[in-house]
């Protein structure tokens, strides 16, 4: 056997892999009506027919996925399942995803096998995934890096999406390129100075410098989560953050509108590519500044029947505007 020959060729799978069309996302053991599926994701720089392509799992029978021309743009994705319901379920996903007639079980919870071949038989990618990787539950099987080995029990692991997958878009453990998180938060009242004191950090998980973006907090009086009129009481920016980084704002601002409210600290950047982690909300009491509520006047001998500060007839004691208790 030429040696040589054979590494050559192993180069140039793993090119292709890292390069091409991958397997990226398993939903194989899904709850409340849901199919099961798999998602493809094109890492490569140019689009990729699939007419003839196969998929398969560990009983080695090959399931057709397009007999006619079904391109899938560069970085783009394509769901392939077996039922329309997965549309009622992912209606955001409308137009990425086809039908392919495969076994009703064609996942096997326990753990197995899916390979994908394309129109001449080549193994495209494929991977033999387990529970212990993840995707239990009812949340589907992510994968990390397209770059990275679909062999890799560390490149796999469990939707931390907020709806339990991510089909059709980049997946929720997938390094984003820009990514603003909010990694701390407090507010605390001052009130012997009638301000408070927002302090928060932001950090860039993302893997590109984020070259602007804006803080803000917003004291959320009439409770909708949004910044009305007034609502918005301080803001701040920065610019040039390095993946990996952290940047500390400290903002002070004079307090109003007594009362208990929800806070909420926000960093913006108009192309953050994963908004569900760059806010975070602090509750907060502001109280009325010393001296601004008053005792202002006591009846403390009332005549019967009338209680006290009833506003009796008999002389009172009260507060002249404008003196010192």
């Amino acid at each position: 056997m030429n040696w040589k020959i054979a590494f050559m060729v192993g180069v140039l799978t793993n090119m292709a892999i890292s390069q091409g069309v991958v397997i990226n996302e398993l939903m194989y053991g899904p709850s409340g009506g849901e199919p099961e599926w798999v998602e493809l994701y094109n890492n490569g720089p140019d689009s990729v027919n699939i007419r003839d392509w196969t998929i398969c799992n560990k009983t080695g029978v090959r399931y057709f996925l397009r007999l006619s021309d079904l391109y899938i743009r560069s970085h783009s994705y394509l769901v392939i399942t077996n039922s329309n319901t997965f549309a009622d379920i992912h209606p955001e996903a409308v137009g990425r995803y086809i039908i392919v007639s495969w076994s009703q079980y064609f996942l096997v919870n326990s753990g197995d096998t899916v390979a994908l071949h394309d129109e001449r038989g080549t193994l495209v990618d494929s991977v033999y995934y387990s529970p212990s990787w993840g995707g239990t539950g009812g949340k589907s099987l992510e994968r990390k890096s397209a770059s990275d080995s679909s062999r890799s029990k560390q490149n796999w692991g469990t939707s931390i999406d907020p709806g339990g997958s991510t089909p059709g878009i980049v997946n929720s453990l997938t390094p984003k390129e820009y990514d603003l998180k909010l990694s701390a938060f407090s507010a605390v009242y001052m009130p012997g100075e009638s301000k408070s004191v927002f302090d928060f950090w932001v950090k860039n998980v993302g893997t590109k410098t984020v070259p602007l973006f804006s803080v803000n907090v917003i004291i959320d009086y009439d409770s909708d989560s949004l910044a009305g009129a007034g609502e918005l009481v301080a803001t701040d920016s920065g610019r040039g953050l390095n993946g990996g980084d952290s940047i500390r704002f400290l903002i002070e601002k004079i307090s109003a509108n007594p009362g208990r409210y929800n806070v909420i600290a926000r960093a913006d950047c108009p192309f953050d590519q994963d908004t569900t982690n760059n806010w975070m909300i602090a509750r907060l009491r502001f109280s009325y500044s010393s001296g601004s509520i008053v005792v202002n006047e006591i009846m403390y001998a009332p005549v019967s029947p009338r209680p006290e500060g009833s506003g009796a007839l008999l002389p009172s004691i009260r507060r002249r505007e404008g003196t010192k208790a």
